[in-house]
């Protein structure tokens, strides 16, 4: 059984205020060329590639967490990985981006694939293929769900003003989901909002 709260993403002067096409479907997947090999250059090159997907001067990081999970949708397979909230400090715009640990540390990947290089880099590409970034500005709703469970984990999925559910986010029990949203929303405020909001103003 899961217990489940709704939030609504309620937004004013979007235009001005966020200069960018409300019409553009949020991507799931960063997609970048690169050469990859499982020995020592190349990995190093891929940890570098992955770094930058989170380190920006024009970033803001709001919330980091390493260890936050995902399931794949392909085999269903639990994966933990690094979630970050940034906001783009020129824009404002606010997004999410989350990488499978294993990229990060690519000592992990070598060891299990030491002497098949080709394996390695197709499980390098599948690893690539869960990366994904979501644009807060097109979200709709945002459903969180506590698992009723000896888990107590909770879970967060993001829902496209077009009604496309994004992969839903496990955050472990401890109040992480909490403060990620109470982050998230004091990087919306003034132009954005939730509702209901999770503090009452007084």
């Amino acid at each position: 059984m899961t217990q489940t709260n709704e939030h609504r993403n309620s937004h004013k002067n979007l235009a001005t205020s966020f200069p960018f096409s409300p019409h553009e479907r949020p991507s799931i997947q960063i997609k970048r060329k690169v050469n990859l090999s499982i020995k020592r250059k190349a990995s190093s090159s891929m940890k570098d590639c992955v770094f930058s997907l989170h380190q920006n001067s024009n970033l803001n990081i709001l919330y980091a967490k390493n260890n936050i999970r995902i399931y794949t949708t392909d085999d269903k397979k639990s994966i933990s990985g690094y979630l970050s909230l940034l906001q783009n400090s020129i824009t404002g715009q606010i997004s999410i981006r989350w990488v499978p640990n294993q990229l990060i540390n690519d000592s992990d990947i070598s060891n299990q694939h030491n002497n098949n290089e080709e394996e390695g880099e197709l499980y390098l590409t599948k690893l690539r293929s869960y990366v994904f970034s979501i644009n807060i500005a097109e979200m709709a709703y945002l459903h969180c769900h506590n698992k009723c469970d000896s888990s107590k984990e909770h879970s967060l999925v993001f829902v496209a003003g077009d009604g496309v559910h994004f992969t839903p986010i496990y955050f472990p029990p401890g109040g992480h989901l909490f403060t990620f949203l109470s982050n998230m929303e004091s990087g919306l405020w003034p132009h954005y909002r939730l509702e209901p909001p999770l503090y009452t103003q007084k």
